[in-house]
């Protein structure tokens, strides 16, 4: 009988020990400074995080569309006639709206690949990995409003026979962002 008591009391004070533990761990833990994950998905209607000078450093004066890319990404250079249709669409709907690529790559390699491989013209080019801006995967486009608020994400290859339904899908999440 004592053995069995005294089982139940060390039992007790370890669940007491280990409560305290938690406690002070998750008090602790919520005071920390850290930064957000970047790594963790873009939501619809929350601010872009601009985790790098190159992003911070961007015109970000009205709606925006960012394409984030890469030279290594098969599907990104598939998706360069979607692009290129979209960028068209974009500007002639409303030629305020500034289009930017995100590449991982150093700039001149991002400029030429942009240009040369995929035939786009954008108003600005970054380099950044595209994990400091939240997207699961390239070819990621992003639509931002004029609060640099998220306002629709599209990723991966579009296929054909989607191309117009999404260029339209696009353009109304930047009229209804004004």
């Amino acid at each position: 009988m004592k053995r069995i008591e005294s089982l139940l009391r060390i039992g007790a004070y370890c669940a007491i020990i280990g409560i305290a533990v938690l406690a002070a761990y998750n008090t602790l833990w919520s005071r920390l400074p850290i930064a957000e994950s970047s790594s963790r998905p873009n939501r619809i209607g929350e601010k872009l995080r601009l985790n790098s000078d190159a992003l911070r450093a961007l015109p970000f004066t009205g709606s925006s569309l960012i394409f984030v890319l890469s030279s290594d990404c098969k599907y990104c250079t598939q998706n360069a006639p979607f692009l290129k249709d979209l960028l068209v669409a974009t500007k002639s709907a409303n030629p305020s709206v500034v289009s930017i690529g995100v590449l991982p790559q150093p700039l001149d390699v991002a400029k030429s690949y942009i240009e040369k491989e995929m035939h786009l013209v954008l108003d600005e080019i970054a380099v950044a990995s595209p994990t400091v801006l939240g997207v699961r995967g390239t070819p990621s486009v992003i639509a931002l409003n004029a609060n640099q608020e998220i306002v629709g994400e599209w990723v991966g290859l579009i296929p054909p026979e989607l191309k117009s339904a999404t260029i339209e899908e696009i353009l109304t999440s930047l009229r209804s962002a004004k």
